[in-house]
């Protein structure tokens, strides 16, 4: 597929659907520079996709860069604040800067937003909020 989508991309490069499946599937690749790359442009053309932060976030993420991963997450999260894998990761950033009480804030909003959720349990599990 994605080979496919990289020969779409060539011949119309401003694409958005290609873009974005070609940025989720090397995502699932584990191809995160690439994904990125793929996940900016399809951004700059269509801002609006919650989905699209939420993947780049990800990508970020497992790269390292918490910054980018931090502000992806905060995007994705404006865009569409009951996404509860966006609010579970973005905790997880929050605790390994040292934000605790950010996090705290965030897992409150997150318990009052869905009480039962399975990722909820694990935050709280994993640590003492």
């Amino acid at each position: 597929a994605c080979t496919h989508l990289k020969k779409a991309i060539s011949i119309f490069p401003r694409q958005t659907n290609a873009l974005f499946l070609l940025g989720k599937y090397l995502t699932l690749e584990g191809s995160y520079e690439e994904a990125m790359d793929y996940l900016r442009q399809y951004n700059l053309l269509k801002p609006y996709n919650a989905d699209a932060y939420r993947i780049l976030g990800y990508c970020a993420y497992k790269l390292g860069n918490l910054e980018i991963a931090s502000d992806s997450f905060k995007r994705s999260l404006g865009l569409r604040w009951e996404n509860p894998a966006v609010l579970y990761n973005q905790v997880q950033i929050l605790m390994k800067q040292g934000h605790k009480m950010e996090a705290k804030k965030l897992v409150e909003y997150f318990a009052q937003m869905a009480p039962g959720h399975y990722l909820l349990g694990k935050l709280r599990d994993r640590y003492d909020l």
